[in-house]
Order: structure tokens, then sequence, then C-alpha cells
């Protein structure tokens, strides 16, 4: 119940607070949410954001957990990001295409 903190709005907030400045396009970001490791089951979440970069309007923003796995630390925990890209090419970028335009 603890590992979900942030909101759309949480995230818009920490979208805006970015320094990103003399850009053009549409930036995508990843805001890691939780990491919890168990002894059966380790996973993490992650904010997917697609935000425009001159106004910093976010225009698309979904939270995704996959689990954790791997040797050492930071492969055990990047692997999170990796499924992450992994769903998005695979079954995420076609849905948030026709959902979300062109």
């Amino acid at each position: 119940a603890d590992f979900s903190r942030l909101t759309e709005a949480d995230i818009s907030a920490e979208i805006k607070a970015l320094s990103i400045k003399d850009k053009d396009g549409i930036g995508l970001v990843f805001v890691m949410e939780g990491m919890k490791k168990e002894e059966k089951k380790s996973y993490g979440s992650v904010w997917v954001v697609l935000v425009d970069m001159k106004s910093k309007k976010v225009l698309m923003t979904e939270r995704m957990e996959q689990e954790a796995a791997g040797f050492g630390f930071r492969n055990f925990w990047v692997s999170i990001i990796k499924k992450s890209l992994v769903e998005i090419e695979k079954k995420k970028y076609k849905v948030w295409k026709s959902k979300y335009g062109s």
C-alpha cells in the first residue's frame, strides 16, 4: 500500500521543475517511484512521461510496474527500466499512438 506514492499532479510538478532550456520537440522522462526487494519477488515502479520540452507540458504519463532481475546492484534495478522499454516497444506504443495521436 505504501509503494504507490506519486500522483499525476506530482509528476507534472517534477517536470515543471526540470531545467530544460532551449529545447524543442518531445522528451521522454522516466520518474522512478519506488523499488522493493523481497525474498520471493522484487519489483519497481516507474512513471513514463512524454513532455513538450519547450512548454514543459506533460503530454502523457503512465505508471508501470516491472519485476527486477539480474546480477549486481546496478543491473538488478536497471532491469526495471529495460523491461519498461521492451513493454513500450512491444505493446504500449501502439496503444498510446492510437489513444494520444499520430
